[in-house]
């Protein structure tokens, strides 16, 4: 199986790196309720600490000489690395989401586009913070000779970006572009999952490989889908409806008391449109 030979060599690369990880959603939904994937899941769920990222980083060209495409991502509703990124092969995608630990949650971006000035905006933001054409942009072309072009263009932008005086420029044009991305409709928040889970872990097996896994992964399944998270619903596993799911804009997004709770313990208030700004680790939790 294509995904799970994938799964082990980047499993082997990370451990080497020292990164910890370990399953998490929806695949440590299949694996606690059925021991494999679920049929028809269209990702792979591993999480990790943002503290471990410079690691990761270390090892993207080991990734990519293996094959891997590597998907990083901004999220302009923070105006900071998005806390997820994506790895893939041959088989499904794979995320690895990476969390800070803020006030007792375990906190990452959520930054989702939804409609085509965002998604334009989004790519135009890429450009400017990684210094490279989004690798989904270079797919959808099949001509070599504007492949090339778009290849030369991104060298030109990396020589650029690499001189002191476009430095500030640089970082005034990301912040604009996603003040204009949050301003046109695009749709972000966090996610806020109580850090403990993530504190304990134990091992399980997964396609005869060994993963750590929550020590109480029960109960963070419980958390994540409900009291009947073994009972799978293509329709309604995962997505914005997890109460760790916390959207600031649109505005009329279901804010219930929980999810108040935890953006209040986790982040400054918000106004619409306005960038999401989490707390430090210090801080006691109440609104400024």
């Amino acid at each position: 199986m294509e995904t799970v030979r994938d799964l082990c060599e980047l499993k082997i690369l990370l451990e080497k790196a020292g990164i910890h990880f370990w399953l998490q959603s929806g695949t440590l939904l299949g694996c606690m309720a059925f021991g494999h994937i679920i049929p028809g899941d269209r990702d792979i769920d591993l999480g990790m600490w943002m503290r471990d990222r410079c690691k990761f980083v270390a090892i993207i060209p080991q990734l990519r000489a293996l094959g891997f495409r590597v998907i990083e991502n901004y999220d302009p509703g923070r105006e900071t690395l998005h806390g997820l990124v994506s790895v893939k092969r041959d088989g499904l995608l794979i995320h690895l989401k990476m969390y800070e630990e803020v006030n007792g949650y375990a906190v990452m971006g959520i930054a989702r586009n939804t409609n085509l000035s965002t998604k334009i905006l989004r790519n135009i933001i890429h450009i400017l913070y990684f210094n490279e054409i989004p690798e989904h942009l270079l797919q959808l072309c099949d001509n070599s000779v504007l492949i090339g072009l778009i290849q030369i263009f991104s060298k030109i932008l990396r020589i650029a970006f690499r001189q002191k005086f476009f430095q500030p420029i640089r970082s005034a044009l990301i912040a604009v572009f996603s003040r204009f991305w949050r301003k046109w409709g695009g749709l972000y928040g966090i996610v806020a999952i109580p850090a403990h889970y993530f504190f304990k872990f134990r091992h399980t097996e997964f396609y005869g490989m060994k993963f750590l896994v929550p020590a109480n992964s029960e109960s963070y399944l419980r958390e994540e889908y409900g009291d009947d998270w073994k009972r799978f619903d293509p329709s309604g596993k995962g997505g914005l409806e997890k109460i760790s799911h916390i959207v600031v804009s649109p505005s009329n997004y279901n804010m219930n008391e929980e999810r108040q709770k935890r953006l209040k313990a986790v982040a400054y208030e918000v106004a619409p449109g306005a960038k999401l700004v989490l707390r430090s680790k210090k801080d006691d939790g109440q609104f400024s």
